[in-house]
């Protein structure tokens, strides 16, 4: 009988990390743990997210997951490193997790701390493996299932912690990028202006939305139910403000409904907004009246047709042949006022 004696380094263990809800293969635990052994600078690998559940929420976050699990993740694949690995399905290394434990686990002594640490624990982690060096990869092959909210108000606190904690997150990298930049060489320069970008992107969020309804770069109410701009963006105003105030003096009940209310509200406006641009812009296309872009050219064709005008009543004075010259010049002089 042989026995044989293998020897596995502290780069050889790792730790799955799995809610438990999900459902998974065990094919996809071995496609993470493939991409693992490959690179020993690989602080976690991800896997690929599906929902679970029925109703018109689930149906949002179906898109949604496409979205911010699927193509985001695949484009920090390759142009730089995930920056989050979620703690419902993920592979991570003992080593790298050992590396920043320390820090990880520190007392939350400032705001922005709350939001980093306690809103978005796997965040945070990642983010500490980024800055370490390590890199943070995405595997497609490997794909898992998990239960998401069903309702308005599990979803609404769910968005609220990572939202947040992704925006601080992503500051905290960006306020950082020069060492990053100069210890971890899988973080490029391109990475990190796609990062401000996506950032900046967010933070507009909201503004454009309010200018989109408004109607102040070519779209919104004006279109639709031909809403004044300026009233438009006052009583939008007025909204986010009302909202604000709500969150900080209200109870958590309160919020979910006034929450509910206005996102039922802003779906039919931005349908409203959504159609009146789409009739504009065929308005636009096919030349019909009424159209912006013909409507910047009213004066001169008003201009057009008074001088077309003015060399018709001409002709018919010479037509009619007037008496004397002085008769058609008073008619003459009559029609410029006019004009």
């Amino acid at each position: 009988m042989y026995f044989f004696t293998i020897t596995a380094t502290e780069e050889d263990v790792f730790i799955l990390t799995t809610d438990g809800d999900v459902k998974f293969t065990s094919n996809s635990i071995a496609f993470l743990l493939d991409l693992m052994v490959r690179d020993d600078s690989v602080g976690a690998v991800c896997a690929r997210t599906f929902t679970l559940g029925n109703g018109p929420v689930v149906w949002y976050q179906d898109f949604e997951y496409a979205i911010g699990h699927w193509f985001q993740k695949a484009a920090e694949h390759v142009i730089g490193s995930v920056l989050c690995s979620p703690g419902c399905f993920s592979v991570y290394r003992c080593k790298a997790i050992r590396e920043v434990l320390t820090t990880y686990a520190s007392n939350v002594n400032r705001a922005t701390d709350f939001l980093t640490k306690d809103m978005g624990e796997d965040r945070w982690l990642c983010t500490l493996m980024v800055q370490a060096g390590r890199r943070i990869e995405y595997c497609a092959a490997s794909e898992n299932s998990t239960h998401c909210p069903e309702t308005f108000d599990e979803f609404f606190k769910q968005r609220r912690r990572w939202v947040v904690s992704t925006l601080a997150n992503m500051m905290l990298l960006l306020q950082q990028w020069t060492y990053v930049y100069k210890y971890n060489h899988r973080v490029s320069f391109l990475f990190l202006v796609y990062q401000a970008v996506l950032l900046f992107a967010t933070l507009i969020g909201p503004s454009s939305v309010v200018l989109v309804i408004c109607g102040k770069i070519h779209s919104g109410l004006k279109y639709s139910w031909n809403w004044n701009p300026v009233l438009t963006l006052l009583l939008q105003l007025m909204i986010c403000v009302g909202f604000t105030i709500i969150c900080l003096i209200t109870s958590t009940k309160t919020q979910l409904t006034v929450a509910k209310i206005l996102t039922f509200l802003y779906a039919v406006v931005m349908t409203a907004v959504a159609v009146g641009t789409a009739l504009q812009i065929s308005n636009d296309v096919n030349g019909l009246p009424g159209a912006e872009a013909n409507c910047q050219n009213l004066d001169s064709l008003n201009n057009l047709r008074i001088d077309l005008e003015w060399e018709s009543v001409a002709y018919l004075l010479k037509i009619a042949n007037f008496p004397n010259k002085k008769e058609m010049s008073h008619y003459s002089d009559r029609y410029k006022k006019i004009k």
